[in-house]
């Protein structure tokens, strides 16, 4: 929730104070059941399967609630306190497959149980925002969904709107009527462009440009992805910037262990028509995937479009860890348009496009090179290089109104919208996890150098389906970013967790003007035309972040959690640095850009 003024904490004052009563009531019924009910519990060892070995620092927890523990060098592990009942518990080391043991837990007595965890097959997976674990959403220090594998096969989505419209709190507002642009509202934000969520791939930003200019022109399509994650509460702490709403994260299906290959073909109206295909397995210790896909239509009420996409994984285990690649490439042309019916034009015909010779030509390559690997015993460390280059061309056929406004007068000429967009980073993420009192603590902490840069342009064409012309207006912006990040989460009790987190952003922008139309007074009047000047200037952000949350998960049936942390998005380049659009004499000289000063937009999310 974001506060936004004084109104707004009057108008849910009673409302909260409804929920607080509740929650209350409920805590003493639950508390007051717990308090009469005897208890047992769970006692065990993690060994190495085949070796018998025993394993030092293993995270087992009890799936279904936020119980965990780290296995102490003999392996060995205990939960007390369990209500009786049927439990899975479930264990796993870095470097190792999750293995899970089925027990009964009886009034005062300890469950012996062992737990044998085989070397996992590599994992070319990203950084996850929520997690894969069984109980994954249970120790989130806020608010989580996950739409699942499983979810997702089932649902069948055209687009990743359809799988978004199943997460409460998610608004998605559609755009051209097939979803190639997902524009995505968390909380009663604004979902136009996605601008107050954190959108990731694999852990990866996937905006034009992250800090700078966060529009999501580009959307990660449903088409290849696994699962898709999001993050409303504190635990957007770890990842940033553009955490107004919360983080978006896209996950990419793993290589399968075996050879496998797969082939899809779909049809529907509008000749529209996909065809998948998927190839991957394992080969002497490495393991690929590659999938592709073609997706297109000719006439949606008037909409065509075209996107093809590929998409390649690679990963290996040496002696010095797991190295990851993966390569993606996305093209898409469509007769998108910003322009709409009016009252009479849809009356008159509403399946009609307003606009057919608009086109907007989206190319995108990206690149993800990982490498984890684990040091004494229970820690690890995962650095992620990431670049990606995305165009995004869009030709705009200019227009009027007729003279009563019910009609669009299109003339024969065009302005076009170029933008090309060069992003990269590096980001090493630290994670570590040990044990006091029997009770475990775990550790992230790392950060992040990040560059961004973007070319637009405007050009005007001289026909109504010209793509070139005469450059209008020409600019660079360019953006460097760094932050860091720590979480710390640990038990008060074995059923109660604490995690606290700071981030901290800086973020350093400039922009340089190189065409622009400039006002100028002449002997005859006042013109307005292009010119090559060159404009600076530039301007820094910087941020500090906290957030803080708590669980307490008394039984697998109930988790009480809370949470409040800081969302932070930093201001636009072109809106923090602007021209004063002067009028000029004949030989004055072009002024530089006058820096606002303008400061990120924060929120106070609870």
């Amino acid at each position: 929730m974001k506060i936004s003024s004084p109104a707004s904490l009057g108008e849910g004052a009673g409302l909260v104070r409804r929920y607080r009563t509740i929650a209350i009531l409920l805590s003493i019924f639950f508390c007051a059941s717990v308090a009469g009910a005897q208890t047992g519990g769970v006692r065990g060892r993690v060994i190495l399967a085949g070796v018998g070995a025993p394993v030092n620092g293993a995270i087992v927890s009890v799936v279904g609630t936020s119980r965990a523990a780290s296995s102490t060098e003999d392996g060995s592990f205990s939960f007390a306190g369990l209500t009786p009942g049927n439990y899975e518990i479930e264990g796993k080391r870095l470097g190792t497959a999750v293995a899970r043991v089925s027990v009964t837990v009886r009034e005062e007595e300890m469950a012996d149980v062992t737990l044998r965890v085989a070397d996992a097959p590599v994992e070319i997976v990203g950084v996850e925002v929520v997690g894969s674990r069984a109980d994954a959403l249970a120790r989130l220090p806020g608010s989580g969904a996950v739409v699942s594998a499983l979810e997702l096969h089932a649902l069948q989505p055209l687009s990743a709107n359809d799988a978004l419209r199943t997460i409460p709190g998610v608004n998605v507002q559609q755009e051209e009527g097939v979803g190639l642009r997902a524009n995505v509202g968390v909380r009663g934000l604004d979902p136009d462009r996605s601008r107050t969520l954190l959108v990731l791939e694999d852990g990866v930003p996937v905006a034009l440009a992250p800090y700078g200019e966060p529009e999501m022109y580009y959307s990660p399509p449903i088409d290849r992805m696994n699962r898709v994650e999001l993050v409303k509460g504190s635990g957007s702490i770890l990842f940033g910037p553009q955490t107004i709403g919360g983080v978006l994260n896209y996950v990419t299906a793993d290589a399968p262990s075996v050879a496998t290959g797969t082939v899809t073909l779909q049809g529907g109206a509008g000749r529209s028509r996909l065809v998948k295909g998927n190839y991957g397995g394992s080969w002497n210790g490495v393991r690929g995937n590659i999938g592709a896909f073609d997706k297109r239509a000719s006439n949606l009420a008037g909409l065509w479009f075209a996107v093809s996409d590929v998409t390649g994984k690679l990963g290996a285990r040496t002696p010095v860890g797991e190295f990851g690649l993966k390569a993606t490439y996305y093209d898409e042309r469509s007769n998108s348009t910003y322009v709409g019916l009016t009252q009479s034009m849809f009356e008159s015909s509403p399946y009609t496009h307003p606009a057919p010779n608009d086109l907007l030509h989206i190319r995108r390559y990206a690149v993800t090179a990982s490498h984890q690997t684990g040091f004494l015993g229970n820690s690890s460390v995962r650095t992620s290089a990431y670049a990606y280059q995305t165009t995004r061309d869009w030709r705009r056929q200019d227009y009027g109104y007729s003279a009563d406004g019910t009609q669009h007068v299109f003339r024969n000429s065009t302005g076009n919208r170029n933008r090309s967009f060069d992003v990269a980073g590096v980001e090493p993420r630290f994670r570590s996890v040990w044990s006091r009192d029997g009770r475990p603590i775990e550790l992230d902490f790392g950060m992040r150098l990040h560059y961004e840069r973007a070319r637009d342009q405007h050009i005007n064409g001289a026909t109504a389906n010209a793509s070139t012309g005469v450059v209008r207006d020409d600019e660079i912006r360019v953006g460097r970013a760094v932050s860091a990040f720590v979480q710390n989460r640990f038990f008060i009790t074995p059923t109660w967790h604490v995690t606290p987190g700071l981030r901290l952003e800086r973020f350093t922008y400039d922009r340089n003007i190189l065409r622009a139309r400039v006002r100028r007074t002449t002997s005859t009047g006042t013109t307005r035309n292009p010119e090559d000047v060159d404009i600076q200037g530039g301007d820094a952000v910087s941020e500090v972040i906290p957030g803080i949350g708590t669980a307490w998960t008394p039984s697998q049936l109930l988790t009480v959690f809370a949470g409040v942390h800081r969302g932070f998005a930093p201001p636009r380049v072109k809106d923090g640095l602007v021209y004063p659009d002067p009028t000029l004499s004949g030989a004055d000289q072009v002024p530089q850009l006058q820096t606002l000063s303008l400061d990120a937009e924060r929120s106070l999310n609870y």
